[in-house]
């Protein structure tokens, strides 16, 4: 024992937890405003003019305002707050709003709308249509165009806006003689802010994490899970103690050393070596290491024992391996998995996060704070309407559950006419001859059948119904449609209805039924007849053809007072009645086909929608919901939805909803129903709509009908629009005199689809008034998404249950299901400890616990930077602590989707951090660019255009990119503003023209795109090419294009396109730019870097600012460029495979489009030569030149993969090629479309993790038959692994690869292989420390990289 005693006065310096630290923060890349403006922006968010001006008041009254901090500004906000009618709820969502800095890109797009404010009223000022003055006069009032940015504080069509500098003495008398004015003239008031030019520092964000990974040096665990000797229990190495030979050097303590080195192990902060046996239980391990800390000290403490072993499990591994799983803990986490796997399909080991039954993504890369505050404050508004409503707990639960998600339900669908109706039928599949061999057995629907084939039974299941006007242009596109069924014999029923109201249309379809009546060939079909009638169409629709055809005259077939022509005109007020308008329409079963090109070809769609129809009649068969006693037709019309009548001015009406829950109507209610409110507002009770609402009760028990007559006294009427339709709080304005009984059956249909029927069920036992408000409610809802009931059984060791921390608010139900030994855990569990503090919420946890790991599965310490409120503190910091000093990390922040951020201030290496070497570490990033992405579509035919090149500009700032054939996919690095997106000038502009720009939510979006949200901005942007470019192609070869005139083509003007220019060589002396690229990660990279530049330029952050430093003295210019990895390509973890990737995948867009060509060079290599050489060789055609690999070497041969098995075959006889150097012709590149090529090829192939080792060099070689590699000559890359001492002497670079033989650090090789690399090395270094006073004139070559 005395071995031990004396070894614990050693253990307490051994193990003693440093001070070093590593520290990271994260800046905005524009200054912040004041916290009070921000606090308005919230509050004017919340949709209350009355209470928006009265903080606005009492803000301006806070004395000496611009003297307070940032928290004190905070602190005199939130007495200020309380003070006013706002719940407790919506303050701590206030606090979490200004903690993430939520409205602070809104803020700085606001002051790119800036107006300088006249001379004697420069900080209180007025202006409406871009003029300003101090003065208000009616007379001046104008409509200005909305700005986003504006704050509303009154609407109006006229506007005021009111710019002020809310600390400006005189602010707030002129905001209330404003608003007097406003009101005084019916004049809208909006509040655009002013800044004065000391705004404060830039803010510190929160809303990210940051993680520490262990380089892949450690964890390299050897396969022995079989090896489980005596020792399992004993720890080899711990704080500079080999217990290993201790313990075979006293062999007699062997339990006190095996004791001993768990101690030491526990208390040290060094990541001890495990073996493969001993991690197959962590996950179970880190599990019931929480569940003891929650049965122990409660719910909180088992919370913070979540986020201690995730955010630091690589330090806990060890320790949570030594604890025994009861076996029936992992059969309680296997029961409640496969539960969740039914019910929600989340399998054992996944993750889940849902908020009252609606999953949120808490867990990818691209989930983010910013999107959950928007989804948890819109939950918040309807959770605390519905208890004013006295709609709480598992009630309100369930009443959330109730509206169908939109999209989701089907839509209206049109009752399927008879032949008496007005529509025609020109084939029926029951009764028709042609038809007589199919069977006719309900149970072939459910037989197996080869893909893409509709199954020929004598059913009227297909039904399709045309409308279309006789002299429109789709009529022969159609007929295509009917011609291909009819042909080939399929069971589809058409029937069709000419819509025509013109004269001539009219006429048209007054043949067509005459020839129905009077066919000469009497056992012909109807078919037959539509095609004699389309044949009359197609040559000439004149008199002489109608009577060759007919024997009748056209005059006396076209007269009004003719039977056929009355046939027409029923037909036609048919398509009217129905409502589907005068463009050509096609419908399914009654259910319309949207977005349908009538064009050549459109016979493949309408066929596949066929086939999509019949899944829905398979289900009704299987289910027993149809059972063959009615027709399909009959079936088909009695399902829910069916309406019959579309009305567009309803089915695409915007949606406009008004609150309803603080309106109280007192006047009389006809009917008796409680599912569809309508409120009727008119000018006399006796209108025609009024007369049509009250028709459509005598069919409806559903309903009930309230006509408000506004010409009268009616208070309700100072709240809603006149002469409008109101269902359950959802405005309907257009057109609605012209409403009929049938318009409102269609509005009670799309009310019952969104669930109000379920609604009114549920609260029966509520008055007719709360059901009316609370469908209102949840038809308030920006976006209705799918919820569903999560339960869990009653569980001893994998669930912790958190109840409520204030009993007198409504409450949310959240459901967090991780694996706490995963990378999910640890950015799930510090945003729901935080969520769980702003929101009033019953809180499960379920520990979803995976087994049989074989590796370690955290291999990163972890922070979430995030508060629950505004701070200056380290909580805007990710700080880590406690960290093993030996250890290799490498630092990464891992921001939101929407953010391009980069380190700016890192004096320590971040891709190498030892804090034994370096201490504490401290960097500071910067958000530098908001992303703005989109997919681009032709209107045509919904293909990308490829190669289209977009930009995008605002004042002083011009971006551009290309269009991907991946998807259609661009993307922009923006920044808070407004920007104008445009085709590109050159080819882009000459063939194409933008016809709609939406959002990815589906709003319409014009050419100004608004950047003022944290949240990712996504567009949908459709082009369609211009008259006579149709067959133009913007990446066709230059000898494939048509000439515009004898003086040349429009392809030979466009100078800065893709490639498309004629084929000119460029004489030498026009070269005056070489473009090189490189990339570097950690201080060594960076180093290798500027020696490369600097060998180089001799020929011809910590890291920036080495760059402007550097630069400035040898007379280059550079630039950081970046692009954000696309969310639909595979992603890789190890940031060196992800700089591989940027490498080759994203060539055509990671530059700007006016370089033609550029240069990658390794940063680990010395120049010999002038890269001029390089820009100038002839490519031959191909898009890139790489060097091959050197063959000189016959001792490297082993490890030469390429000369055997898969590669040699794939290669046949070519070279493999080395991608420390190449050249890339952009214009080519782009041409080819190769970027789209090479992101397909590593799509599939990234899918195995064992291919593309080498991801740089093996997807261009594995490429090489599809993009062609143009062989550099072999001097171009010289390197001492592979290459001859001989040829060192013709190199023209020298490349500092790494040897697997003999394994040299790569500065010793440096040094020891190029003689001149120690000359640059000490020039760089006294250029940095300022002591080279000279600037070297190198004024006769640019160098951009």
């Amino acid at each position: 024992m005395w071995l031990v005693a004396a070894l614990l006065t050693l253990v307490s310096s051994a193990t003693d937890p440093s001070s070093s630290k590593v520290s990271i923060n994260l800046k905005a890349g524009w200054q912040s405003p004041p916290v009070y403006v921000e606090a308005i922006e919230y509050i004017a968010s919340l949709g209350d003019s009355d209470a928006l001006f009265k903080f606005i008041e009492m803000v301006s009254f806070i004395p000496e305002l611009d003297q307070k901090s940032d928290v004190e500004i905070y602190d005199t906000v939130n007495t200020l707050v309380n003070g006013m009618k706002f719940s407790k709820a919506d303050i701590r969502m206030m606090n979490f709003a200004l903690s993430l800095h939520i409205f602070s890109p809104r803020i700085e797009a606001s002051r790119t709308k800036w107006l300088e404010g006249p001379a004697d009223c420069a900080q209180v000022f007025f202006s409406s249509g871009g003029t300003s003055f101090c003065e208000l006069k009616p007379e001046e009032i104008a409509e200005p165009a909305p700005v986003e940015t504006d704050i509303v504080l009154i609407p109006g069509s006229k506007k005021i806006i009111f710019h002020g500098i809310v600390e400006a003495a005189d602010f707030n008398d002129r905001l209330q003689a404003a608003k007097v004015f406003s009101a005084r003239n019916n004049i809208g008031l909006s509040l655009r802010w002013q800044f004065s030019d000391d705004l404060c520092a830039t803010p510190s964000l929160t809303g990210y994490g940051v993680e520490l990974r262990l380089k892949s040096t450690e964890y390299k665990a050897s396969d022995d899970s079989q090896d489980k000797s005596d020792d399992e229990d004993l720890v080899q190495k711990a704080a500079g103690f080999d217990f290993e030979i201790l313990s075979k050097r006293f062999p007699d303590l062997q339990k006190e050393i095996k004791k001993f080195s768990r101690y030491v192990s526990d208390s040290s902060q060094e990541i001890q070596p495990m073996k493969k046996w001993q991690m197959g239980d962590l996950s179970y391990q880190a599990g019931l290491a929480a569940i003891e800390a929650f049965s122990k000290d409660g719910p909180e403490a088992g919370l913070e024992s979540l986020q201690k072993i995730s955010g630091n499990f690589p330090q806990m591994a060890m320790r949570l391996a030594r604890t025994t799983v009861p076996s029936a803990f992992k059969s309680e986490v296997k029961k409640i998995s496969e539960s969740l796997s039914q019910s929600v399909g989340v399998r054992q080991g996944d993750s889940f996060f849902a908020i009252n039954g609606m999953p949120v993504d808490l867990t990818s890369q691209w989930g983010d704070p910013f999107q959950l505050y928007e989804t948890v404050k819109g939950e918040l508004n309807v959770m605390e309407k519905l208890a004013g409503l006295g709609i709480t707990g598992d009630l309100a639960q369930s009443v959330l559950q109730a509206p169908e998600p939109q999209g989701s339900s089907s839509e209206a669908v049109l009752k399927i006419p008879g032949d008496d109706e007005g529509l025609i039928w020109l084939n029926n599949i029951e009764n028709d001859k042609k038809y007589a061999q199919f069977g006719q057995s309900l149970q072939e629907f459910l037989r197996p059948t080869f893909p893409g084939v509709i199954r020929r039974l004598r059913y009227n299941y297909l039904n399709l119904m045309i409308f279309v006007d006789p002299l429109s242009k789709d009529v022969h596109a159609i007929h295509d449609v009917i011609d291909t069924l009819s042909q080939n014999n399929l069971p589809v029923r058409v029937g069709v209805v000419l819509t025509g109201t013109s004269e001539k249309s009219l006429a048209a379809s007054a043949v067509f039924h005459f020839l129905l009546k009077h066919n000469k060939e009497k056992n012909k079909s109807k078919m037959y007849t539509w095609n004699k009638w389309i044949a009359l169409l197609t040559e000439k629709l004149d008199s002489a053809s109608i009577k060759k055809l007919t024997g009748v005259d056209k005059d006396t077939i076209t007269a009004e007072e003719s039977e056929a022509y009355k046939n027409a005109f029923k037909m036609m007020n048919f398509g009217r009645a129905i409502g589907v308008g005068e463009d050509s329409s096609i419908l399914i079963n009654g259910a319309a086909l949207k977005n349908l090109a009538f064009e050549d070809g459109m016979e493949e769609i309408v066929y596949q929608e066929l086939l999509d129809a019949v899944p829905d009649i398979q289900r009704a068969i299987y289910y027993g919901t149809y059972r063959g006693e009615t027709s399909f037709v009959e079936y088909f019309n009695s399902r829910g939805g069916v309406v019959t009548r579309f009305n567009q001015e309803i089915l695409k009406a915007p949606v406009v909803n008004i609150d309803l829950t603080n309106i109280q109507y007192d006047g009389e209610y006809h009917g008796d129903g409680n599912i569809c409110t309508f409120l009727v507002t008119t000018n006399s009770e006796n209108s025609p709509v009024a007369q049509e609402a009250l028709a459509y009760l005598k069919t409806s028990t559903s309903s009930r009908t309230a006509i408000i007559d506004c010409s009268q006294s009616s208070k309700i009427c100072e709240t809603l629009e006149k002469n409008a339709i109101y269902v359950n709080g959802r405005a309907y304005t257009k057109n609605t005199d012209n409403f009929t009984a049938a318009d409102f059956a269609l509005l009670e249909t799309l009310a019952i689809q969104f669930g109000a029927n379920k609604i009114a069920h549920l609260l029966k036992s509520f008055d007719d008034d709360v059901i009316m408000k609370t469908i209102n409610v949840l038809s308030s809802q920006v976006e209705i998404k799918s919820r569903k009931t999560i339960t869990f059984p009653v569980a001893k060791y994998s669930l912790i249950d958190f109840e409520p921390l204030r009993k007198d608010e409504a409450s949310f139900d959240v459901v967090a299901v991780l694996d706490p030994a995963s990378e999910d855990a640890q950015k799930m569990i510090p945003i729901i400890s935080t969520l769980r503090k702003v929101v009033n919420m019953r809180l499960k946890i379920f520990l979803n616990c995976q087994e049989n790991l074989s590796e370690l599965p955290v291999k990163s310490f972890y922070r979430f930077v995030i508060s629950d409120e505004f701070r200056e503190s380290d909580k805007t910091h990710a700080v880590f602590t406690g960290l093993p000093h030996h250890s290799l990390l490498t630092a990464a922040v891992i921001p939101p989707e929407s953010w391009m951020v980069a380190a700016v201030d890192a004096v320590h290496d971040l891709d190498n951090i030892k804090l034994v070497d370096q201490g504490d570490v401290h960097a500071v990033f910067e958000l530098q660019h908001l992303l703005l992405e989109g997919q681009a579509f032709d209107v045509s035919n919904g293909s990308p255009p490829r190669g289209t090149q977009f930009e995008l500009v605002k004042t002083g700032v011009a971006l551009d990119t290309l269009v991907m054939a991946n998807l259609g996919y661009f993307q922009f690095k923006a920044s808070p503003g407004f920007w104008n997106l445009n085709l590109r000038e050159g080819l882009s502009r000459d063939i194409y023209e933008i016809k709609e720009i939406s959002s990815e939510s589906g709003g319409e979006e014009q050419r100004e795109i608004m950047m003022t949200s944290f949240t990712p901005k996504s567009l949908r942007v459709g082009v369609n090419k211009k008259s006579g470019m149709e067959d133009m192609d913007v990446l066709s070869k230059p000898d494939d294009r048509p000439q515009v005139n004898d003086e040349g083509s429009i392809w030979d003007r466009v100078g800065e396109a893709v490639g498309l220019k004629a084929k000119k060589v460029l004489a030498k002396e026009e070269v005056e730019t070489i473009n090189i690229f490189s990339l570097a990660s950690g201080h060594m990279y960076e180093r290798l870097m500027r020696i490369m530049m600097l060998s180089e330029i001799t020929r011809v952050p910590r890291l920036e600012n080495h760059f402007r430093i550097v630069s400035k003295e040898f007379g280059f210019e550079y630039e950081f460029v970046q692009y954000k990895w696309p969310r639909w390509l595979n992603s890789q973890k190890e940031k060196q495979r992800t700089m591989w990737g940027y490498k080759i995948l994203f060539l055509d867009v990671l530059f700007p489009l006016s370089v033609d060509k550029i240069i990658f060079v390794d940063a680990d290599q010395i120049i010999r030569a002038d890269l001029k050489e390089l820009v100038e060789l002839d490519l031959e055609g191909n898009p890139y030149g790489y060097t091959p690999f050197c063959d000189d070497r016959k001792e490297m041969d082993g490890f030469r993969f390429w000369n055997g098995g898969y590669w040699k075959q794939h290669l046949a006889g070519r070279k493999y090629h080395i991608s420390a150097i190449y050249v890339v012709d952009l214009k080519r590149f782009r041409q080819l479309a190769a970027g789209d090529r090479l992101r397909g090829q590593y799509q599939g192939l990234s899918q195995d993790p064992n291919s593309l080792a080498n991801l740089d060099q093996d997807l261009p070689n594995n490429m090489i038959h599809q993009v062609g590699i143009k062989s550099l000559p072999q001097e171009w890359l010289w390197c001492a692994t592979w290459c001859s001492d001989e040829s060192k002497e013709r190199a023209k670079t020298i490349d500092l690869c790494n040897n697997p033989l003999t394994k040299e650090p790569k500065l010793v090789a440096a040094a020891r292989i190029v003689p001149e690399w120690t000359g640059y090395d000490d020039e760089i270094k006294q250029v940095l420390q300022g002591e080279k006073q000279t600037v070297k004139d190198n004024s006769n070559v640019k160098t951009e990289l």
